[in-house]
């Protein structure tokens, strides 16, 4: 697969590496870069809106599990769930990562 680029803002932009999904538990698992040479990590909420956006999906049911950043290079590695429906979301994702991504309605 061709790795798919979200812009996130001025200069900022999410390469996806690698897209699964996962039928079992009704969502698609993304990995991928953040771009962000000479500017700080995006904020989660940031980057679920603009996941959201991308894949035509409402923020509530996207969540990033995961940022890890480099140390001085300007990049950080992404993992993200995208779920079918936010049932899904309440049945399977930990309440610490919903609470770390701004909440379901996302309050943050």
């Amino acid at each position: 697969m061709a790795s798919k680029r979200i812009d996130i803002s001025d200069g900022v932009w999410l390469e996806v590496l690698e897209e699964k999904e996962n039928k079992l538990f009704g969502r698609i698992e993304i990995d991928g870069l953040i771009h962000h040479e000479l500017k700080p990590t995006p904020s989660r909420i940031e980057i679920r809106k603009k996941i959201a956006e991308s894949y035509e999906k409402e923020v509530p049911v996207v969540y990033v599990k995961s940022i890890k950043t480099y140390y001085g290079r300007g990049l950080s590695r992404l993992h993200a769930h995208i779920y079918s429906s936010r049932e899904l979301v309440e049945r399977y994702e930990v309440r610490y990562i919903i609470d770390r991504n701004g909440g379901i309605e996302l309050e943050g």
